[in-house]
């Protein structure tokens, strides 16, 4: 069956005996050429469904087209690496984005669904999720059955242990991963108005070389900062307004900021009123892949308006805009009362 007539949700209490099912099938069969008969029954032990993620909102189920299941796995915030309910030594404390890595659990494959890129698909939605709450790296717990995919998904083995189970043995291998390069988007929440106050310095930084000698625009103030953007907090209170964080690899690297107003005047769904990412992180697909996910998470006719004189942005926009393979594209010059430069309209997705 191919992956693309696979789908992938969040799991609800609803999944649990289908979710149990697969799970003790996977843990019976696809360990077998791994473990002996008595590891695979003492792995039991230690293996199977964890609730918390479910409650946490962070476990995940593929189903195929009629709504089979065909694996789940999940991400978590806590600091329990591997194991299910009742498992000894679990510790739910929340983990620091900043300095411990995301762990990635209970993964398991539908064994009829084995090799069809189940794990995979579980595992880009972990690490997007994790990426997009700050984390840098994820961590996991693998059996001998699951490591050979997560060594081709980039993981690698930082410490090699053993469980026991009932006097019986077997290995496990912690792993790791850095999310370098991995580019989310996620909504902004209150706390994040003043990581998107600071990038607006540089973004608004970036527009200061645009302007023309002798202009008076653009100037710092006294404490050497730019003025406050005025329509900042109307993110947070209007509903037809948007703030949009952007990362690599779980660090802040820019924002979206999305509002109803039409450059042609009036009112319009959806247009981009902002978008920044740090200049480090141009060049490399970053800021495409941020307009692809800004778009998918806020769906409807957009309009993207550039200034004339923003010549990089001139270049980037109708090529981005493309990339995302929106529907019903065109371009108009704006009147030159209400803009200066082409606007850009379409359908998203």
């Amino acid at each position: 069956m191919p992956a693309s007539t696979l789908s992938l949700r969040s799991a609800t209490s609803a999944d649990i005996p289908a979710l149990s099912a697969v799970m003790d099938a996977a843990i019976g069969e696809l360990q077998r050429g791994f473990l002996t008969p008595e590891q695979i029954a003492a792995s039991r032990k230690v293996m199977g469904l964890d609730r918390q993620l479910i409650e946490d909102g962070t476990y995940f189920v593929v189903q195929d087209g009629v709504g089979q299941v065909a694996g789940c796995g999940g991400w978590s915030r806590r600091r329990t690496l591997h194991g299910h309910d009742h498992t000894p030594g679990r510790d739910d404390a929340p983990l620091d984005p900043a300095h411990d890595g995301a762990r990635v659990r209970a993964m398991y494959t539908a064994p009829a669904f084995a090799r069809r890129g189940v794990g995979r698909m579980i595992l880009a939605a972990c690490e997007r999720a994790a990426a997009g709450e700050g984390f840098r790296r994820m961590e996991l717990s693998g059996t001998m059955a699951g490591q050979p995919l997560y060594e081709a998904c980039g993981y690698r083995v930082t410490e090699r242990s053993e469980e026991t189970a009932d006097g019986v043995s077997f290995p496990l291998a912690r792993m790791g991963k850095p999310l370098t390069g991995l580019v989310t988007v996620s909504p902004a929440g209150e706390a994040d108005r003043v990581l998107i106050e600071g990038l607006m310095q540089f973004y608004i930084y970036d527009f200061s070389e645009m302007e023309p000698a002798g202009s008076a625009d653009f100037e710092v103030e006294a404490d050497g900062q730019f003025a406050p953007y005025p329509y900042l907090p109307d993110y947070w209170r209007d509903a037809d307004r948007h703030a949009l964080v952007i990362r690599v690899g779980g660090a802040p690297a820019g924002f979206a900021l999305v509002n109803g107003h039409s450059h042609h005047g009036g009112r319009v769904e959806r247009n981009m009123g902002e978008f920044f990412v740090m200049r480090k992180h141009r060049g490399r697909g970053a800021a495409a892949e941020a307009v692809r996910q800004v778009l998918a998470l806020l769906p409807g006719q957009w309009e993207v308006a550039v200034a004339r004189r923003n010549t990089r942005a001139l270049s980037f926009w109708p090529r981005a805009i493309e990339a995302a393979g929106v529907s019903g594209l065109a371009v108009a010059e704006g009147d030159g009362e209400h803009w200066t430069g082409p606007i850009w309209t379409f359908r998203a997705p």
